[in-house]
């Protein structure tokens, strides 16, 4: 039977990539572990599916579980009962410049990505995968339709304005890696019509694709903010390299051993840092501060394929950065702590402010000797990049160890953007919130003070950074007690511009968690 609808909210805009995105599909790569989805033209686009997906789990994150299911609908599986959902989502076909097009060819910008083994610093065993993404400033189709009964909550009117906001805000999240850069997206040239479908005239302007237009400001009215007492920050960290720093590309070159990773962008080929690299960089100096004060060692031996899985299990860290669900031998871990998934903590691509054609980079990277390496990069290559040879010395001769000759195409004296990292303590238990605080806070410190080199080569001179301020904003700061951090920037490695009192308190809610936390000693 049909539902009588009193009324049709039709919102459609197009979603920018803010950092690129991962929605995976089938592909027919043998290479690539996570192909991103294609329709049955062989076009890139996200499906309404994925969109709706992220859209419904906002919501419900905003506004709970009742007024979601009010809107997207719900099916009791004891139990005969549900309703479909008032809202449509369409598939978003994906659209790029004409130089990620010339670059693309039909091929997705690929990312690797490796686990590091704790104990040996080197990479783990099995933990390496390719993953394919849409390139940063792709612009994606958006369309969404809801459809209001009549007699319906104003409030669900609102929660529609309040998603359409959060979407126009970059707030929202599409993919897979959202916290690993990937995913962010802003919603552009937005357009709401209201259609009104219980008078004659209605239907048949409604007929026509006409209605009554509808301004943001207006839908969203008379509804609290979203998301309650969750406290969120964001830290923009504003830095610049020391000398050379890049993120090693999967691909060699015909003449050049080690090339850095670049990402597409609306203006070409920039040097990028990924969300994932920059993550796991803080990530390891986050779980370095909790394992000295813990006095705890990471796992050495084990089985191989749960090993890294085991090292990276460690109190704190894993409900800020996240945990990946682990299945023994002997059976499922032990359900001790946060439940597997998503971190608190998030971190977007970082891209440098040099970009270079698709054209003059791949005459660089196809160049078959010295001489036409010389002068692709003299005629058509980057000026920001310069070629580093590299040889290990022979311990017994004293000369260059023989077939340990390498070359580097390092990136200097560029730009780059801030770095952003965006944090949900909703994801944290409420007892850990002030340890959780004082975690990040050390470890930005460690950043700030050089102690954390980014990208690769971090222990050979590559990678080394000053940083010259850590923004700092709170959404919901008053309400958990975090207002003394919103809208503050730090300067140097020193946390002075705070409130003693406050930071006095994160400081004792540190030493008690630590203190909680060493009596079982050593591992």
């Amino acid at each position: 039977m049909a539902r009588d609808i009193a009324c049709r909210l039709c919102a459609s805009g197009r979603l920018k990539a803010l950092t690129p995105i991962h929605v995976g599909g089938l592909g027919d790569d043998p290479l690539v572990d996570l192909p991103l989805a294609r329709d049955g033209r062989g076009c890139f686009y996200i499906p309404g599916t994925s969109l709706a997906g992220a859209l419904r789990a906002w919501t419900e994150a905003a506004w709970g579980k009742d007024r979601t299911q009010r809107l997207w609908g719900y099916q009791e599986q004891k139990a005969d009962e549900g309703s479909a959902s008032l809202v449509r989502v369409n598939d978003g076909l994906v659209h790029s410049t004409e130089d990620q097009l010339m670059c693309l060819a039909g091929i997705e910008e690929l990312r690797d990505g490796v686990g590091i083994d704790r104990v040996t610093g080197a990479a783990a065993l099995g933990i390496k995968y390719e993953r394919a993404v849409l390139p940063r400033d792709s612009m994606i189709d958006f369309a969404l339709v809801v459809e209001l009964p009549p007699g319906a909550d104003a409030g669900d009117r609102a929660a529609i304005g309040c998603l359409l906001r959060a979407l126009a805000d970059g707030e929202i999240r599409l993919g897979g890696g959202k916290t690993r850069g990937s995913g962010r997206v802003r919603l552009e040239r937005l357009s709401i019509l209201e259609q009104d479908l219980h008078t004659r005239r209605g239907i048949l302007a409604a007929l026509r694709g006409q209605g009554s237009a509808v301004a943001l400001d207006d839908l969203c009215s008379g509804l609290e903010p979203p998301f309650g007492d969750r406290p969120r920050f964001v830290f923009e960290i504003q830095w610049a390299p020391k000398g050379p720093l890049m993120v090693k590309s999967g691909a060699a070159g015909t003449t050049i051993d080690a090339l850095p990773l670049l990402g597409l962008t609306a203006k070409g080929l920039a040097p990028v840092l990924p969300g994932s690299s920059l993550k796991g960089t803080l990530r390891s100096q986050a779980e370095r501060i909790v394992r000295t004060v813990t006095n705890r060692r990471a796992p050495r031996h084990g089985d191989p394929r749960q090993l890294f899985l085991r090292q990276v299990e460690v109190p704190l860290v894993d409900q800020v950065f996240g945990i990946a669900t682990r299945h023994d031998e002997a059976g499922p871990a032990p359900a001790e702590g946060p439940l597997p998934g998503q971190g608190a903590l998030a971190v977007d691509d970082c891209y440098a402010a040099a970009n270079t054609s698709p054209a003059a980079w791949q005459r660089v990277v196809r160049a078959s000797s010295a001489d036409e390496l010389t002068q692709a990069l003299a005629e058509s290559g980057p000026g920001w990049v310069e070629r580093a040879t590299h040889v290990a010395v022979d311990r017994w001769t004293g000369g260059a160890a023989e077939g340990l000759l390498f070359t580097v195409l390092e990136p200097r004296e560029i730009a780059w953007d801030n770095i952003r990292v965006e944090v949900d303590l909703g994801r944290v238990a409420e007892v850990d919130w002030k340890p959780a605080v004082a975690l990040l806070l050390l470890t930005l410190m460690d950043l700030a003070c050089g102690r954390v080199p980014l990208g690769f080569g971090g222990q050979r001179g590559l990678g080394a950074i000053e940083v010259r301020s850590i923004g700092v904003t709170c959404r919901n700061a008053d309400k958990a007690g975090f207002q003394w951090l919103n809208e503050v920037e730090l300067r140097g490695c020193s946390l002075a511009g705070l409130d003693p009192r406050e930071l006095s308190g994160i400081e004792q809610a540190w030493r008690d968690w630590v203190k909680r936390h060493r009596k079982g000693g050593a591992e």
